[in-house]
């Protein structure tokens, strides 16, 4: 990660003893998205060239590996991301943060 920092609601502290449960984590999902993304926004402030995508994934954890990719246009030296991952006994959770800089 690089230029973008972002107080992850996924910390352990939101979910350590969550369950997971399809219509519970959907739901929490969509809250940590929005969080995020108004928090990442907050601290770029109000002239700043980036597009901010907020990508966050929360799912069953049953032992197996979970890979996550993306691709997109990227300019390494303006573009930016953050990322973090967190699992418990029930579930993991995934999220990442770019910056797309814009002219």
């Amino acid at each position: 990660s690089s230029g973008i920092n972002a107080e992850w609601p996924l910390r352990p502290g939101h979910l350590l003893d969550s369950k997971y449960n399809s219509d519970t984590c959907k739901n929490l999902t969509t809250q940590i998205t929005e969080t995020v993304k108004t928090q990442v926004k907050a601290e770029l402030g109000n002239n700043n060239r980036f597009k901010v995508v907020v990508l966050v994934m929360i799912g069953a954890n049953f032992g197996q590996g979970a890979r996550v990719a993306s691709r997109c246009l990227w300019y390494p030296q303006y573009d930016r991301f953050a990322q973090y991952e967190y699992h418990n006994e029930s579930l993991f959770a995934v999220g990442i943060v770019y910056g797309v800089y814009y002219e």
